[in-house]
């Protein structure tokens, strides 16, 4: 990742174990916010909604907001961890 492109969250798990965990970046670094575990079938989708609902919660309505996450998958090249900016209406 860019030392310009900060994500909002970042997002650390895999399919194969089903296990992901969520750190959001506020006051200047990454803290964690929520784990979703044993589920292999839609665990960045629902990581997604997760999100979606965190951030609507804490008082943003719009659902224009474009949200950018990075996806590190444990033992991948950090190089190659990708950086996702989406929008919040597509997933509500």
């Amino acid at each position: 990742m860019k030392d310009k492109e900060k994500a909002n969250f970042i997002i650390t798990g895999c399919r194969e174990t089903g296990n992901y965990t969520f750190q959001k970046f506020d006051n200047g670094c990454y803290h964690l916010v929520h784990e979703v575990k044993d589920n292999k079938q839609s665990g960045l989708k629902e990581s997604r909604k997760w999100i979606g609902d965190h951030i609507v919660s804490n008082g943003n309505s719009s659902l224009n907001v474009i949200v950018t996450h990075q996806c590190i998958k444990p033992g991948r090249d950090k190089n190659k961890n990708p950086i996702h900016h989406w929008e919040l209406s597509k997933y509500f």
